[in-house]
This record gives C-alpha cells, sequence and structure tokens, in this order.
C-alpha cells in the first residue's frame, strides 16, 4: 500500500497491545540513502507518554511499526505497557 509521508502527520499510534502511544508529530529519515528510520510520537491526553509525565516525544524505530492504515500500530512497547 502506497501512501504520502505526509499523510502520517497527526495519525494516532497505537501498540499491538491496544496501549494509546499518541500522535505522529514527524518522520525521521537517512537522507543518505532516502529511507524512514522512524516515527516522532508526541504526547497527547490519555497517552502512555503523557501518563509517564513526558513532555516530550520519542521516537519510535521504523522496525517496531508492524501497520499503517487508518492509524499506525506498532510493536509492544515494554516500558509504556508496564507502566499502567
Amino acid at each position: 500500500m502506497a501512501f504520502k509521508m505526509s499523510d502520517l502527520y497527526g495519525m494516532d499510534i497505537f501498540s499491538e497491545t491496544a496501549r494509546y502511544i499518541g500522535k505522529v508529530e514527524d518522520i525521521a529519515l537517512d537522507a543518505r540513502v532516502g529511507k524512514v528510520t522512524g516515527i516522532a510520537a508526541a504526547p497527547t491526553r490519555g497517552s502512555a507518554l503523557t501518563e509517564l509525565g513526558g513532555k516530550k516525544g520519542v521516537i519510535i524505530p521504523y522496525n517496531m511499526i508492524i501497520a499503517i492504515g487508518d492509524i499506525v500500530l506498532i510493536r509492544r512497547l515494554t516500558q509504556f505497557e508496564e507502566a499502567r
């Protein structure tokens, strides 16, 4: 499935265990090879990042992404899952 990178901005990010992580704030690129290396997750109300007291986002490595559709689905993030 093809999509534009700009379509990712603002998408909700969930873990495979249905934990809300945050929203896509930016995309990390390796300009040397022209590949996406990760996505920047911004904390939002009710997200795992906010519940951990974070005011800054995190970079989620591209290899953690399972699927992109109406949401971004990522592999389980142990530190966020255990913080519940």
